[in-house]
């Protein structure tokens, strides 16, 4: 049952045949990880196509045939989004004719080692047409790299939160409205409990720790930094609150998911600085 596995390329695979919508998420699941695909090549057959991406030195990731060119529909669609968003990640683009043969052992999931020679010994089609596919969808308007935003998904990036806010985001997806609350109400509580219990809350209760207090300076600063700056990032704690947290607070939740994640990462970065700054002494340095 195991014998000549060594005649087959050791190589992954994604994707399901005729099936465009997993082909098209395939490669922009590569792409939000931050896999860094050096060579894309277009594999043809009539008038379906496969992708085989180089994401290495050695390392090769094929796409099955889920897309298609020639007439209107998901497949031609899905190519179009696929070459799109290749095209903005990737360094290199070819296409190649390829038999049947070869097609039918890629979305089997067992190209062989003398498939991957014959096709690094192929010659790429010239003059390249895998723009056309992508023309005959979009046209030669100016691009539009909202289209390729819509195509990744809304989904927190776990890491650039601050610690603070993890057991929050698990759940930012199924309630963002609830989870975006809770942490402006976390985060007046851990800078109330800064400022000793003060019984000041949202905007007021940032204005007490980070403006100057008759004259004294702020109660909570961030050491070496000039004074205007300190006085931005203070706008920026009273500002987020003023605008966002009250908004939210006394408003029905939206349905942009979307904007709630901006809005959560602005927050999140509200806990950062709140991490970094230092109480302030008598004589105005850092304790």
């Amino acid at each position: 049952m195991f014998r000549n596995l060594d005649s087959y390329a050791g190589i992954e695979y994604l994707g399901e045949p005729g099936i465009t919508s997993y082909c098209v998420k395939a490669i922009v699941q590569l792409v939000h990880a931050g896999v860094c695909i050096s060579r894309a090549y277009v594999l043809t057959a009539e008038n379906y196509h496969a992708f085989v991406l180089h994401t290495g030195a050695t390392d090769v990731i094929a796409v099955k045939s889920g897309f298609s060119s020639g007439y209107p529909g998901e497949g031609p669609k899905g190519l179009a989004d696929a070459l799109y968003l290749l095209d903005r990640h990737c360094e290199e683009i070819d296409e190649f004719y390829v038999d049947q043969a070869i097609m039918d052992r890629l979305n089997a999931s067992c190209l062989s080692n003398k498939d991957m020679e014959v096709l690094e010994a192929s010659r790429p089609l010239r003059p390249q047409r895998w723009r056309d596919y992508i023309y005959h969808q979009y046209g030669l308007g100016d691009r539009d790299d909202s289209r390729l935003a819509r195509l990744f998904p809304t989904s927190v990036p776990f890491s650039i939160l601050d610690p603070r806010l993890v057991d929050l985001a698990v759940r930012f997806e199924a309630e963002p409205d609830n989870v975006i609350l809770k942490g402006y109400r976390r985060l007046e509580d851990l800078i109330r409990l800064r400022l000793g219990g003060s019984e000041e809350s949202n905007s007021k209760l940032m204005s007490e720790a980070f403006l100057s207090n008759k004259g004294k300076g702020s109660t909570l600063h961030w050491p070496s930094m000039h004074a205007t700056e300190q006085f931005g990032r203070a706008q920026l704690f009273i500002a987020a609150f003023q605008a966002f947290r009250n908004h939210r607070a006394h408003n029905e939740k939206r349905e942009h998911l979307a904007d709630d994640l901006r809005e959560f990462l602005l927050l999140n970065q509200l806990f950062i600085l709140e991490s970094e700054a230092k109480f302030r002494n008598e004589s105005g340095g850092a304790d």
